[in-house]
């Protein structure tokens, strides 16, 4: 009986282990987008599906040597798609739809050793039950979860640490074939245990035991409620998504912060699934209704409460919602012999919820509404399910002064989610998704007394604005790229022998266009379209410019691999402000390409300003590597010009460069004092550009390692 234990073990391990590490690959292919993130769950969600499908086939429909003899055949074709290494013909060239081409990539590298182990958990699980009828194969299902969670929780803070991507891949590769050695054994002791149990002395004794046990339950337990499986697993699969961008989008999308909720979202499964008594109905079902309160107040408090208690908050939430969703699934549980059609519908439900944040929430949202669409959904199906459970006291609609109060607290909550909603657009003149993101223009009232403008904002993260009034009122850049900023006073300063050439990693609003002249060529690098369309049709900086502009279309790192060298006066790296940071564009490998694509004597200007993410270090790390020398430049907020507080860092070994630099800036170091923008100005000019030394024991990232644990922000 190890055998089976260890088996689904290793096999729900590696399921899991899996997902971060593949992620680790792609994600640099995509921009880092967190959309990323939910295609790659749905891709495992479907293959989960997939699986489950064959298990059940194979179960129901298969002899046990014909399902030992497929599933060993299986296992062996397996062993021809190791190791799990993303082919770099699969990169994308910015052309394509990235969520199909993501599901093409993952079906490529990972989809059939995926296959094998999400089959093996139902399918040992049967024929655990085949083998010993008296014993129940959902403590078997239980322990997998534990095994996926363990998997899980090991990644950010054991396997990542020690070991690179490729390390990473190979030791899956290692793991993957003793797993198959163990299911090997499995399969061939149920078949030696079935034959068994085929002969006339035994074959009519538990098994016959057990069915006239099951025949004797009453009809409507061995009626199956498919639907409700499909829905409460869908709903719960929703939830997760949902509440995983919700906290992408309040702090950052990284990889760490997806494990935080597809461990609390497997946590929920293994304590559901090992007994009823972990599931007190009552108190989860007031919980729940605690969790839709908080959670649709949340972005109503943003700002006035610490992110970290905003974090507890969603993912307690998520946590009580997965417990109820789980939790019902698992009281509508058929018999034993039909657990691999519970299995499958309920990954079918899995599927079908990743589908719908992944693939049709961007396409009828315009925000992130699918957080309140799953809320109403989990809402929905347990008061659908306390009316037709005849073990609840709200059996048949019955009191109907509990459903009334049920029916006032409904509306009040759906009254907060609109509110909510409404809030969020408020001021709003476009509001637009799409695979990158949520992209909001808002714009001073008509009848308001403040100067007219307009501003983009990219989830919460501000992205660029512009002062509408007049021409000369549209040619001011403001917020992060002013005139006293790192970047405007190199654009300025920057001691020129002809047109200049820059290339400019993110678009936003256009604002770096406004230091262009006449024979300048700027070249924006931008991954999102929809951006291009937003800059060009609602902000005027573009069809301002002086000089000419264009746009590669595309992960900026991607398109510059392909590109002969560019040969840039200036690279301007803006792609780090947002709380979805692309950590792929700050590497050392990433720093060594744009190296190569800079005149000598060029400079390259990085934006760190970032609200949890102290990206400092990497950066020093970074110009270190490259040997330049680095300035740093902190510019204040002003009202007068609409500029933002910004950090940026300068990396040159011009030293013409450097020192027109400085003059520029000691031009606008009295004003800024006096504007009370810069305290450190008290301390002397020259403390406040010239950055401090780096941490000696800060290596660079690279592409095989990076731990943003290392610079969040206390």
């Amino acid at each position: 009986m190890i055998q089976y234990a260890a088996t689904i073990f290793v096999s729900a391990f590696l399921l899991f282990q899996v997902q971060p590490l593949i992620a680790r690959y792609i994600l640099p292919w995509f921009g880092g987008s967190a959309a990323v993130w939910s295609v790659t769950l749905l891709f495992f969600q479907a293959a989960l599906l997939g699986g489950y499908a064959y298990a059940h086939f194979s179960i129901s429909r298969l002899k046990p040597r014909a399902q030992m003899v497929v599933h060993v055949v299986l296992l062996g074709a397996c062993m021809f798609a190791l190791p799990i290494i993303p082919p770099e013909s699969l990169k994308p060239d910015g052309n394509e739809m990235p969520a199909l081409r993501i599901l093409l990539l993952l079906g490529a590298s990972v989809g059939l050793p995926y296959l094998a182990l999400s089959a093996t958990g139902p399918l040992l699980q049967a024929w655990f039950a085949r083998s010993y009828p008296e014993r129940s194969p959902y403590a078997l299902y239980a322990l997998s979860n534990i095994g996926s969670l363990l998997a899980l929780i090991s990644y950010p803070f054991v396997v990542e640490p020690i070991w690179g991507r490729n390390e990473q891949a190979w030791n899956w590769t290692y793991v993957f074939i003793a797993f198959g050695v163990l299911c090997v054994v499995s399969a061939v002791t149920s078949f030696v245990l079935s034959k068994r149990e085929a002969t006339p002395e035994q074959g009519n004794g538990s098994r016959e035991s057990t069915d006239s046990k099951e025949a004797k339950e009453p009809e409507d337990q061995t009626k199956h409620p498919v639907v409700m499986w499909m829905f409460f697993a869908g709903t719960g699969t929703t939830l997760l998504l949902a509440y995983t961008n919700q906290v992408c989008l309040d702090v950052a999308s990284v990889p760490f912060l997806w494990v935080v909720p597809l461990s609390l979202y497997l946590l929920s499964f293994i304590l559901t699934f090992a007994g009823e008594r972990w599931y007190p109905r009552r108190v989860f079902l007031i919980l729940m209704v605690l969790a839709i309160i908080a959670t649709t107040g949340m972005p109503l408090w943003e700002g006035h409460i610490p992110l970290v208690v905003m974090i507890c908050v969603y993912m307690a939430s998520l946590f009580i919602f997965c417990m109820v969703c789980h939790g019902e699934a698992f009281r509508l549980r058929p018999k034993a012999k039909h657990l691999t059609k519970f299995y499958l519908f309920i990954s079918l439900g899995g599927a079908m919820g990743g589908a719908f944040v992944a693939l049709v929430s961007p396409l009828i949202f315009s925000l992130y509404n699918e957080l309140f669409a799953g809320m109403m959904a989990a809402g929905a199906l347990v008061m659908l399910s306390l009316a037709r459970d005849t073990k609840s006291k709200l059996y048949g609609g019955q009191p109907r002064w509990a459903w009334g109060l049920i029916l006032i607290l409904t509306v009040g909550i759906l009254g907060g989610m609109g509110y909510n909603v409404y809030s969020q657009l408020d001021d709003t003149i476009v509001a637009t998704r799409n695979f990158y993101g949520v992209f909001r223009i808002k714009e001073t009232p008509e009848d308001s007394n403040l100067i007219w403008e307009r501003t983009l904002f990219s989830g919460t993260t501000l992205h660029g604005r512009q002062f509408m009034a007049n021409e000369e009122w549209q040619e001011i850049p403001t917020t992060y790229y002013g005139a006293h900023s790192g970047v405007g006073a190199t654009l300025s300063s920057y001691p020129r022998k002809g047109p200049m050439k820059v290339g400019v990693v993110g678009l936003g609003t256009g604002t770096l266009a406004t230091y262009a002249k006449p024979g300048d060529t700027y070249r924006f690098y931008e991954i999102n379209e929809r951006v291009i369309d937003l800059a060009e049709d609602y902000f005027k900086y573009l069809e301002n410019c002086e000089g000419d502009y264009e746009f590669i279309v595309g992960d900026a790192r991607l398109q510059m691999e392909r590109e002969e060298p560019q040969r840039y006066d200036v690279i301007v790296l803006d792609a780090f402000s947002s709380d979805s940071i692309p950590v792929h564009l700050l590497t050392a490998e990433a720093f060594e390409l744009y190296l190569s694509h800079l005149r000598p004597g060029g400079v390259i200007c990085v934006h760190i300003s970032n609200r949890h993410l102290d990206l400092r270090p990497v950066v020093v790390a970074n110009a270190n590597h490259i040997s330049l020398q680095r300035i740093s430049w902190f510019s204040g907020e002003r009202a007068s010009t609409g500029t933002t507080l910004a950090e940026w860092v300068i990396m040159t070994n011009n030293a013409e460069a450097r020192e027109e630099f400085e003059i520029y800036l000691r031009e606008y170091a009295g004003d800024l004092n006096k504007s009370g923008a810069l305290s450190e100005f008290e301390s002397g000019f020259g403390d406040v550009m010239q950055l401090p030394d780096a941490d000696p024991d800060f290596e660079p990232w690279t592409d095989d390692y990076s731990n943003l644990f290392e610079i969040i922000r206390d």
